[in-house]
């Protein structure tokens, strides 16, 4: 999995303050942002590859070994949309759409399957997700606000255009010492990525009905080590659950799902 944090793109705003400097500033960055996410959701891409690309730093050939991402991860925060108005968004959102660019609406041509490809179409996924990664859009506190910021209109613009906001993606785990002969009958271990929307779980919350909501998704997530115990969980948000003593005015409050 690649993970992008926190793109957090700018827009009119920005352009009204400072004028033809930010229209300079923001078309840098939307570049540079593409520039990271093709180099590192490249199937040749290498972690001593990325180095050389982002600091110029000279790296001896052949050192790393390609890495082909079977899933992409934008951890919230896509661009300041909580306050914008719906025709910014639709700007922004086609900036974003630019740059962070859906594999599955670019299929990869037969003759550049990847090792990702090919593990897609062996665990026999829907023709979806045949032969590219999946990309996957988490909201922020600045995409739909936070706690008591959130409305049901901003969570449905952003969901409409990025997805659900809470959701389990769940792939088999391969096991490469399985004879292919062998019965399969019996339940294999999966991965469940768990996609949590954080802004929901405080309170209070102008919506409460959402926040039960979440908080009933929490609980069904926490029956999946239940089913099957030797599956495994990735917790994917954009507010962490875990804070250290003193971050917060108030105490950690520890609750146990799985």
């Amino acid at each position: 999995m690649v993970v992008f944090a926190d793109p957090q793109m700018e827009g009119d705003a920005k352009i009204a303050r400072l004028g033809k400097r930010a229209i300079v500033d923001l078309a840098f960055n939307d570049a540079y942002m593409r520039h990271i996410y093709k180099a590192m959701t490249s199937p040749s891409w290498t972690p001593s590859s990325m180095l050389s690309a982002v600091f110029g730093l000279a790296v001896p050939s052949g050192h790393g070994q390609p890495t082909a991402p079977t899933h992409i991860s934008i951890l919230g925060d896509l661009f300041s949309s909580q306050w914008i108005d719906d025709q910014e968004f639709d700007v922004r959102l086609s900036r974003y759409r630019s740059i962070f660019v859906d594999p599955a609406s670019h299929p990869t041509p037969p003759e550049q399957e990847t090792s990702s490809s090919l593990f897609f179409k062996s665990q026999q996924q829907p023709s979806s997700l045949d032969r590219v990664p999946v990309l996957i859009n988490i909201t922020g506190n600045h995409d739909i606000g936070y706690g008591y910021d959130i409305s049901q209109s901003r969570l449905e613009r952003w969901e409409q255009a990025f997805g659900r906001s809470n959701f389990i993606q769940t792939v088999p785990i391969p096991d490469p010492s399985r004879d292919p002969t062998e019965d399969t009958s019996s339940q294999e271990p999966q991965l469940h990525l768990v996609i949590l929307n954080t802004m929901l779980l405080d309170g209070p919350s102008s919506d409460e009905n959402l926040r039960a909501q979440t908080w009933q998704f929490v609980e069904d997530a926490a029956k999946i080590k239940e089913r099957n115990p030797r599956d495994k969980i990735v917790l994917l948000t954009h507010i962490p659950f875990h804070k250290e003593q003193g971050i917060c005015v108030d105490p950690p409050d520890i609750r146990t799902h799985w």
